[in-house]
């Protein structure tokens, strides 16, 4: 969630952007925003950029980066689905997106081990446990690896034969 003051400053860094094709100084944010020192907009900033909604290089003019759904080319429904969630829930953008891909890698990596436990013979379908199995599909061996990796990585050594 952001403050009000800090909604005005990415309004205003926003609309500079759009006019002058650059981003602002902080003197220029300070006299958008009529504040009377730099160390506020340098609060402002450094709370917008933890919240993901902007990037700064720190000591680098004109370094503010907006951060958007609109700037990942995302799909139109994605990207209406994700403007909804940040609405709803108050998060940035950008800290949903990180957080999505760094779950599904996660995923992907157990899911390719798995296969490989399964294409080299590593993994017998007995050894499933009963419980972690997909229903409906005890029978099919494959499924019963993927329902245990979802267990998590320390399944795996259950699985090993002996």
């Amino acid at each position: 969630m952001m403050t009000i003051r800090q909604k005005d400053a990415l309004d205003f860094i926003k609309a500079y952007i759009a006019e002058h094709g650059v981003s602002p100084t902080y003197d220029e944010i300070k006299v958008g925003l009529g504040l009377h020192s730099k160390c506020g907009i340098n609060r402002l900033v450094m709370g917008l950029v933890e919240r993901g909604f902007i990037s700064h290089i720190p000591g680098l003019a004109r370094s503010i980066n907006l951060l958007d759904p609109d700037a990942y080319d995302l799909p139109n429904d994605v990207a209406g689905m994700l403007r909804a969630y940040c609405r709803q829930s108050g998060e940035a953008p950008a800290a949903v997106i990180s957080q999505a891909v760094r779950r599904f890698i996660t995923v992907k990596e157990q899911v390719r081990t798995v296969e490989f436990l399964f294409a080299e013979g590593a993994v017998r379908s007995r050894s499933v446990p009963r419980s972690r199995s997909a229903p409906g599909r005890e029978d099919d061996p494959r499924a019963q690896c993927y329902a245990a990796a979802r267990g998590g990585m320390g399944q795996y050594r259950t699985f090993m034969q002996p």
